[in-house]
């Protein structure tokens, strides 16, 4: 958004705020039972402090004009989410979402190659992650109840 909107970054990151928190909030509602059904609610928690984080060190750079975190927001996010699907993988044991924490940490590599296109990258990879993810249909090794799912 940043990159190709004329909106002032003030804006876009109450916006973001915006967006983020409804986000974390509807991850959690929907997700609530099922990792608590299968004692994975850690890694619901892990997330949730990993986007609150992210969040108030994005808010606070943009505010603040911090230039140092500014320029390290593709990097930050990217990590961020790098180590919520490396514990995602860990606590369900899938070799898919261990796959998709790589490339989280490799497109961190990659930024210094789309100096210019930094934002759109990260965004392409955050953002396709979870679509493939939402379609893809990926393992747990056992750790998932499915039985249980069908009373929800």
């Amino acid at each position: 958004m940043a990159q190709f909107l004329p909106l002032s970054w003030t804006i876009q990151a109450g916006l973001a705020t915006g967006l983020t928190g409804i986000g974390s909030l509807a991850m959690a509602w929907l997700a609530w039972r099922y990792t608590h059904l299968d004692q994975l609610a850690w890694i619901l928690y892990t997330w949730l402090v990993l986007m609150v984080v992210g969040t108030v060190l994005t808010d606070l750079s943009v505010w603040n004009g911090w230039g140092t975190l500014l320029i390290r927001l593709c990097p930050l996010w990217l990590g961020l989410c790098g180590i919520g699907y490396f514990v995602t993988a860990l606590g369900m044991r899938s070799r898919l979402i261990l796959l998709y924490s790589a490339l989280h940490f490799g497109a961190i590599a990659l930024l210094p190659f789309f100096l210019p296109y930094q934002l759109l990258l990260t965004g392409t990879v955050i953002s396709g992650s979870v679509i493939l993810l939402a379609e893809l249909q990926w393992d747990s090794n056992g750790v998932c109840d499915y039985q249980s799912l069908g009373n929800l």
